[in-house]
């Protein structure tokens, strides 16, 4: 009577190059998901610019885009607001929220805590630079807000 079947020696050596190959898919799947969710926090970033910017020329007076709840830490997204002439309080016209938790976003410009957007095109927003900061490994990216609104990415 014959036995078939793989020895121990077959299934250790299998197991074991299926737990290497394993680890290896784990590391390259963590990379690409940090590099699509910084990819992601950009381009939100870049369509609420663009939406504010829409929106004070539409409107026709000028907009503040702040953090939410006037902190200095834009991680958790950012408000579009404009100041009311007869209150003189700031109106909430549009909010976005993010949940990011590995990514840290600060801004560096004229004013720490707010973005002023122009109604006139030509002179749009104020400059400065955002940066995108990953909490695990400490790297930057740097994005760099012009007066016409157009972000450029630079990486560190």
């Amino acid at each position: 009577m014959s036995i078939k079947g793989f020895t121990l020696l077959e299934v250790m050596f299998t197991l074991i190059l299926f737990i290497c190959l394993s680890l290896f898919s784990i590391n390259a799947l963590s990379l690409f998901r940090e590099k699509n969710e910084k990819q992601m926090i950009i381009d939100e970033l870049k369509m609420a610019i663009q939406y504010a910017k829409f929106q004070g020329i539409n409107l026709g007076h000028t907009l503040y885009l702040t953090p939410p709840n006037a902190e200095t830490d834009w991680s958790k997204g950012m408000e579009l607001k404009q100041l009311n002439k007869i209150t003189g309080q700031m109106e909430l016209l549009h909010q976005w929220q993010w949940q990011h938790r590995n990514w840290s976003l600060s801004w560096s410009g004229a004013n720490a805590n707010k973005i002023l957007i122009s109604n006139n095109p030509s002179h749009a927003i104020s400059n400065g630079t955002f940066t995108l900061t990953d909490v695990k490994s400490h790297q930057s990216v740097k994005i760099l807000l012009n007066r016409l609104g157009r972000l450029k990415v630079k990486t560190d």
